[in-house]
């Protein structure tokens, strides 16, 4: 998301306009809203949606705000080997993808 000078987080109308044109930019396939669990497999991650499911190499929970971040207690959390963080902390793909 550009940043705006003078401003330190995005507004609600700010963030809504990115998300609604991120997944059409990056060409991207989402489930969002869905209510869904996420299964570890041989090989990546089932996700569970009430649409049906698919296979995944990453999942993305969106919680909290910039302001105020969240990553949410789960059972097994500490147990999760992968990178966990909230998108205010994101700075580039190639954390994600190294």
């Amino acid at each position: 998301m550009p940043p705006k000078p003078g401003v330190d987080f995005p507004t609600r109308d700010d963030v809504i306009e990115y998300l609604s044109a991120y997944e059409p930019r990056y060409q991207l396939r989402s489930n969002a809203p869905s209510r869904l669990a996420v299964n570890a497999i041989d090989g990546g991650l089932e996700v569970v949606t009430d649409r049906g499911p698919r296979r995944s190499k990453m999942v993305v929970s969106a919680t909290g705000t910039w302001s105020h971040p969240l990553i949410p207690e789960y059972p097994g959390r500490t147990q999760f080997a992968g990178l966990q963080t909230h998108s205010a902390q994101y700075r580039s793909p190639e954390v994600s993808t190294g």
